[in-house]
């Protein structure tokens, strides 16, 4: 069978379309969000847009987002600090920012899970509380924790001290740079440091009973 140069340049140019339509059905199945990147789920509480924590927080009622520095990525969650976002969901999610507290879930507190394995851990320093830039006052009673702000800010560099009066004997544990003090019931106050040298927001908590304390905020 012959076929003119016209008749070869429709079917040529007809095979062209086809394979153009093709290609467009198939990107259709995969669509991929603005910012190239998955923006996680809405169930997980966690989202790479504040806007879109934002609107998952009106949903909850309350308002605003925090935020988590995971894996050097900022995530943001619902509502303006974590300790409402716990009360409003019941919930305390394990934020893995790749230190050793999410590696191997292999004990739960209040809904949080961590490693309790910190062999590893640097070990904070006992100091006069004259000599911190920033100084934390925090209570534990009755598994109670009163502290003076959801959120605290410090600098690089900054000699960060905790100020801990407990009715137990204690771990008090900065989970991002995995730092560890001891808390001893029988002291009247423990003072304990380490020295901030990296940018984030790290949360802060009581080890054994997995009560939160604060988020630090270091830039």
């Amino acid at each position: 069978m012959k076929f003119s140069k016209t008749s070869i340049s429709i079917i040529a140019t007809s095979l062209l379309l086809c394979n153009a339509i093709s290609a467009c059905a198939g990107s259709s199945e995969n669509p991929v969000a603005s910012s190239g990147t998955k923006n996680a789920d809405a169930d997980d509480g966690m989202f790479l847009q504040a806007d879109d924590a934002e609107n998952r927080a009106t949903e909850l009622g309350c308002s605003g987002a925090h935020e988590h520095l995971i894996d050097g990525k900022t995530w943001y969650m619902p509502c303006s600090d974590h300790a409402e976002w716990m009360r409003l969901t019941g919930d305390d999610h394990d934020h893995d920012d790749g230190s050793a507290h999410v590696t191997d879930k292999e004990s739960t507190h209040h809904g949080h899970d961590h490693d309790h394995h910190h062999g590893n851990s640097n070990m904070m320093k006992v100091i006069s509380p004259d000599q911190a830039d920033v100084l934390i006052e925090i209570e534990f009673r009755d598994g109670e924790v009163t502290a003076p702000a959801n959120r605290v800010s410090s600098s690089i560099g900054d000699r960060i001290a905790f100020a801990v009066v407990s009715d137990v004997d204690e771990f008090i544990h900065v989970h991002g740079v995995d730092f560890m003090g001891v808390i001893s019931s029988s002291s009247s106050t423990n003072y304990l440091s380490f020295t901030m040298e990296t940018a984030g927001i790290f949360e802060v908590e009581f080890e054994n009973s997995g009560a939160f304390i604060i988020e630090l905020l270091a830039d």
